[in-house]
């Protein structure tokens, strides 16, 4: 049976309320971080509002980033990669820091008004963001049910149209959509590293790790309770951020799970790309992904590409199926444009049996996953 593979980015869980990563360590009050984790997740309000008091003074102030990934990646050469000069300059935007553009009543509010002493803030900042940044991806699943919200219906078809004779998912994402979309793990099976697959269930592999994921002497485990690690301000959270220490986290914790993805896409004849597009931080996800594409030995002939990444044609769309253009070496390449649907008839003749096909979908994620099958038939060759 034909081969596919799903590649999940932040536009999958955005129409769920999930952020992209313009929206993270937006500014809000330090009750409203409050309300959001109360004391039972301890310094966890304290941490995340002082976090973005630190974004967004080096961005508007320092200069030092321009978004949430270059910000984390600042951080993670500051510690992970050990630059002295990155480190200082947190250090004084740490001490200086004041919540700009806040109403006259918070005006010249300072990080050490939340914490009375900055330098163990300092000291665990890399730590302060990791776990800030899983509460982030984690927040907007509180109280949700997706048997119960409307939104989540077309996901939840998604999910139980999949096959495990067929499908296989790929996912960038650290928060638990996949997980509460099939909560009795009947059906898709998240891997770990070096767990063995259930040829039963749709294997699911999450090349970055996810919120729910710690690392303990070496090795990865999961938590039953998805709040556990939150609640908790020393667990290390096992998710790959951006920044020096990526690659490396990847090729020390995550390379099993990289491996048998990557077969899972070299032998796929439909691959689909739901809101990823290849973000400036995963060089090294789009080289190897890229890489696995191209056609090679045993590689099917015919592979049929679909990507959904908004309902408007963006820089972002037109960039991406540009980069999937590379693999197209020893195959004819057809770019199926977004007003023409993908199942008409083309005239081919003359094609030869190697072909690659590239369809733009004009839409949300939640419009696509609601009737994919009927999209992503394949174009008849003449």
């Amino acid at each position: 049976m034909a081969k596919r593979v799903w590649i999940l980015g932040a536009g999958f869980s955005q129409p769920l309320g999930g952020p992209l990563l313009k929206d993270l360590f937006r500014l809000e009050t330090h009750d409203s971080c409050i309300a959001t984790f109360p004391s039972v997740f301890p310094d966890l309000a304290n941490h995340l509002f002082c976090l973005q008091i630190v974004f967004h003074w080096g961005r508007e102030q320092g200069g030092y980033w321009e978004d949430a990934e270059e910000f984390l990646s600042f951080v993670d050469d500051a510690y992970a990669g050990n630059d002295t000069i990155k480190r200082e300059k947190l250090k004084a935007v740490v001490g200086a820091a004041y919540r700009p553009h806040w109403h006259e009543g918070h005006r010249g509010l300072k990080i050490r008004d939340i914490v009375s002493n900055p330098q163990p803030f300092l000291d665990a900042l890399d730590r302060i963001a990791r776990r800030a940044l899983a509460a982030e991806c984690e927040r907007f699943l509180f109280h949700r049910s997706p048997s119960e919200d409307e939104a989540w219906s077309p996901f939840v078809k998604w999910a139980k149209s999949l096959s495990a004779t067929t499908d296989a998912v790929i996912t960038f994402n650290y928060d638990r959509v996949l997980e509460m979309l099939d909560p009795a793990g009947t059906s898709l099976q998240v891997l770990l590293p070096d767990q063995t697959k259930d040829d039963k269930r749709v294997p699911v592999y999450r090349l970055h790790g996810g919120v729910s994921w710690e690392l303990q002497e070496g090795r990865i485990l999961h938590s039953d309770d998805p709040l556990a690690l939150l609640k908790s301000p020393q667990a290390q959270i096992a998710i790959a951020a951006p920044g020096s220490g990526k690659t490396h986290f990847v090729a020390r914790h995550l390379e099993d799970l990289w491996k048998r993805a990557e077969k899972h896409l070299s032998e796929a004849e439909t691959v689909f790309f739901v809101g990823y597009s290849f973000p400036k931080s995963d060089a090294e996800a789009l080289r190897r992904i890229l890489d696995v594409l191209k056609l090679k030995a045993g590689a099917p002939p015919h592979r049929d590409i679909h990507l959904v990444l908004g309902a408007e044609t963006t820089t972002a769309t037109r960039r991406i199926a540009a980069l999937l253009q590379t693999c197209t070496a020893g195959r004819c390449l057809e770019v199926v444009p977004p007003e023409a649907p993908f199942d008409s008839h083309r005239n081919t003749i003359g094609r030869p049996d190697q072909l690659l096909r590239i369809k733009q979908h004009p839409l949300w994620t939640q419009d696509f996953l609601g009737d994919w099958q009927d999209r992503a038939k394949p174009i008849p060759l003449a």
